[in-house]
């Protein structure tokens, strides 16, 4: 089956809605890290814009409706994310009269994103001044859903026609040190879950290093939001479940099928530019601040109350995985020096994201 090029759809999609709702669709083309300023002299100068400069502490208040869009990365927490969301909808609920509806509505997206999600938010906000958790999650074997990269025009797209319309709309993701983000992805898709339609990788594995390293993809943050949407284009055939090779032109373009046989490469600058220096992203959190900045900054801007994320549990965390009888996971301290070594090398681009990630938003305040 021939499928048209997913980056083409995208970009006809988002040239579609400009002429559609008659809005100017822009990408930031300058680096985002100069501000501009005049000195005593009246010279006109380009000054170094500081972390705090370039991502001011301006988070929306949707009481009155609003977008919080959640750009989805497999395994950086994003099941605790969106669970909270969803339970917390289903607690306030309860309170409701019968002819009321919930302030927040909850839309899960894992199979494309185009500018139907961006009219039907809209629609959706003005539907009792609500507001609107979107979550955007790949799941296989969706064939239109987009790397990071494929999507930021439509991103862009949606935040400037919600601010010609005066909506309040956030964009965020989540991203993972290398270590811990490789080790959570084999735990899960590779020992915790056996074979299933919605996994295209080999499971049920034992937890060991050997099996670790045949399925281990170096810088598989990168790869995800740059070329490799569902993880599969760079994951070793041995990671892959039996018979997917052969069936991939049945769900792939020839542009991906191609990727896969060419040398792996992410274009780290380009993923950085779209998540940092773009304005496309109003945040990009890490794991390791989930409990105390991530979730409790998400239900202040959704529900009003970073109080809420008080008893947030972390989903799908090891812990939650294994039972008692079964084997344990696989854990960083039973890793040899020489494959932690591997991954640091080998995953420097992953490190460099998640490093400017930490680093540009220090200064966004910790709830709990």
């Amino acid at each position: 089956m021939a499928f048209a090029s997913k980056r083409f759809l995208l970009l006809l999609a988002t040239a579609l809605l400009a002429s559609l709702m008659q809005v100017q669709c822009s990408v930031a083309e300058e680096d985002s890290t100069t501000t501009t300023t005049v000195d005593a002299s009246g010279t006109t100068v380009d000054t170094e814009a500081s972390y705090e400069e370039q991502h001011p502490l301006n988070l929306p208040n949707m009481e009155n409706g609003g977008i919080f869009v959640y750009f989805h990365l497999y395994k950086t927490g994003g099941s605790s994310i969106t669970e909270l969301v969803v339970e917390t909808i289903g607690d306030l609920s309860e309170e409701l009269k019968d002819d009321e509806l919930s302030h927040v509505v909850f839309t899960n997206n894992r199979e494309d994103m185009t500018m139907e999600d961006i009219k039907e938010s809209i629609q959706m906000v003005r539907n009792g001044n609500r507001a609107v958790f979107y979550n955007f999650h790949v799941e296989f074997p969706s064939t239109m859903y987009p790397t990071l990269v494929e999507a930021a025009p439509i991103l862009r797209a949606w935040r400037d026609y919600c601010d010609s319309q005066g909506v309040p709309f956030f964009l965020m993701t989540v991203l993972r040190e290398p270590l811990g983000h490789a080790l959570s992805f084999f735990n899960f898709f590779h020992v915790a879950v056996d074979e299933e339609d919605w996994s295209p990788f080999t499971g049920d594995l034992e937890p060991t290093e050997e099996n670790f390293l045949k399925t281990y993809v170096p810088n598989r943050l990168c790869h995800l939001m740059y070329d490799d949407a569902h993880g599969i284009l760079e994951a070793p055939d041995f990671a892959l479940r039996d018979g997917l090779l052969e069936n991939l032109p049945h769900f792939m373009d020839e542009e991906e099928l191609n990727r896969r046989e060419e040398p792996s490469f992410c274009n780290v600058d380009v993923v950085r530019k779209i998540l940092f220096e773009s304005g496309t992203f109003d945040y990009v959190g890490v794991t390791d601040r989930l409990s105390t900045h991530v979730l409790p900054m998400m239900t202040q801007i959704v529900f009003g109350d970073h109080e809420l994320a008080l008893e947030a549990e972390q989903k799908k965390d090891v812990e939650y995985i294994f039972e008692e009888d079964e084997i344990p996971p696989l854990r960083k301290n039973a890793l040899s020096e020489a494959t932690k070594e591997k991954v640091r090398i080998e995953s420097a681009k992953d490190t460099q994201l998640y490093e400017e990630a930490v680093a540009r938003f220090a200064h966004w305040p910790k709830y709990l």
